[in-house]
C-alpha cells in the first residue's frame, strides 16, 4: 500500500482545526525554506534544525501567540 507523507497529516490536521474554529500555527509550510536554502537551516543529519531555523520557528510561533491573543 501507499504510506502517507508529512504533508497528508498537515491536511488532516488542518482540515480538523477549521473544522473545530481551531487556530493552527503552519511551521512546515510558511516557513520559506526548501532545497535550495535547507542546509542554512537545518543541521547535516537533515531532520533537525540550526540555530538559525530554530529562531525562524521560534519568531513564527510567537507572532502566531500575539495575533492570537493566546497569553
Amino acid at each position: 500500500g501507499q504510506g502517507l507523507h508529512l504533508s497528508d497529516y498537515n491536511e488532516c490536521i488542518a482540515r480538523q482545526a477549521a473544522k473545530w474554529n481551531i487556530p493552527i500555527c503552519d511551521v512546515h509550510d510558511s516557513l520559506g525554506w526548501n532545497k535550495y536554502n535547507h542546509s542554512v537551516y537545518f543541521a547535516s543529519d537533515g531532520a533537525h534544525c540550526t540555530s538559525k531555523g530554530y529562531e525562524i520557528i521560534a519568531r513564527k510561533i510567537w507572532s502566531f501567540i500575539k495575533a492570537n491573543e493566546i497569553f
